[in-house]
């Protein structure tokens, strides 16, 4: 071959570009999609903020304070009874049984509520030895639905002006007296048993003691209630809890052994006891206006709600007020009065 022909021939060179191309199609997809997303955003304020995405979802409450500005007469929705960690201890739907058994029903109908006793196993001398049936371990309860509620009136122009804040925070007092009322309907279904036992200390000459709860839990268990920490709680009122706090404070060895007093100037668990301030307790002695304490074993009372809360809203067009209306409907049943005690004080605050 010349010299010629070397220089000038043309080399064919080839190359596999199939995986630059797949990639190419790839990267032009994402980019497609991409724009398509971007594209659904066009004119909206979608995103606020740095970092923070904000939901179009409105709550239950704005949506009340929209359609009542609107002009709507009614609204109505439910709200969960809720006990807020402030006021964990003055509920005492958080030391029963709560059962969701009550569907139907209204104020005034009998509802049967079951219940299950507690029991001990045999011991048996020998293998297949006979056993001793346990009676009346499942059974019901009657008592009656109740409801309670209360009503209240706001100005229109105070609903225009705080709008979301007002009914908020009314709503949250609604659950408040929701939660008083059933205290009070448990305490008083439990001082209406005349087996209920009890420890008299009318005569002690003062409101409470700490000795007191001793005695009740030992009472408890000489009833063949098993009692373990935290498995009670104490109904008792402020004065009594006033010397209660006396009562651990004046002592260096309980202040030693149990100091949150000191610090908190509240009792919030002693010996194994939850202490509750319901604001109600009722009168064991309507003459002097005395009244009673109760430990109560969580698995005496069972308390059965027929629904959440519910608050209405109407419009009166001729005051120019929204009537707002909270009602709750349940009932409440003592199924074991030996998992209580009663303590007769001369406490009448």
């Amino acid at each position: 071959m010349s010299e010629y022909s070397l220089k000038n021939e043309t080399v064919e060179v080839k190359v596999d570009t199939s995986e630059l191309q797949k990639r190419l199609d790839d990267l032009t997809g994402k980019i497609k999609v991409l724009t398509e997303k971007l594209a659904k955003f066009e004119g909206k304020d979608e995103f606020k903020g740095k970092g923070v995405v904000e939901s179009n979802e409105k709550s239950t409450i704005e949506k009340v304070v929209e359609a009542l500005k609107a002009g709507s007469l009614r609204e109505q929705w439910t709200t969960p009874i809720d006990i807020p960690s402030y006021n964990r201890r003055a509920g005492l739907r958080d030391f029963v049984i709560t059962t969701n058994v009550l569907t139907g029903g209204k104020p005034g109908d009998t509802v049967n509520i079951p219940y299950v006793k507690d029991f001990d196993f045999d011991i048996l001398t020998s293998v297949g030895g006979s056993l001793t049936e346990k009676t009346n371990l499942v059974g019901s309860i009657s008592t009656t639905i109740v409801e309670v509620g209360a009503y209240t009136q706001v100005a229109y122009s105070d609903i225009e002006k705080y709008g979301n804040e007002i009914l908020g925070r009314l709503e949250r007092v609604f659950a408040n007296a929701a939660i008083r009322a059933e205290n009070r309907k448990i305490l008083d279904t439990i001082i209406g048993d005349a087996d209920v036992s009890e420890l008299d200390k009318t005569g002690a000459g003062k409101n409470f003691d700490a000795n007191w709860i001793v005695e009740a839990l030992s009472k408890l268990m000489q009833q063949g209630k098993e009692v373990k920490p935290e498995d009670c709680v104490l109904c008792i009122s402020p004065a009594m809890h006033e010397d209660l706090l006396k009562d651990i404070v004046g002592s260096q060895p309980l202040t030693y052994a149990r100091p949150e007093p000191v610090r908190t100037g509240f009792v919030g668990v002693f010996m194994g006891v939850k202490i509750l301030i319901p604001g109600y307790l009722p009168e064991h002695d309507t003459t002097n206006h005395y009244l009673s304490g109760f430990l109560i074993h969580k698995n005496a009372v069972v308390l059965a709600p027929k629904r959440e809360l519910l608050i209405e809203t109407e419009r009166d067009t001729v005051n120019r007020k929204i009537k707002i209306t909270g009602t709750h409907t349940f009932a409440a049943a003592l199924v074991d009065n030996k998992a209580v005690v009663e303590i007769k004080t001369a406490s009448t605050t």
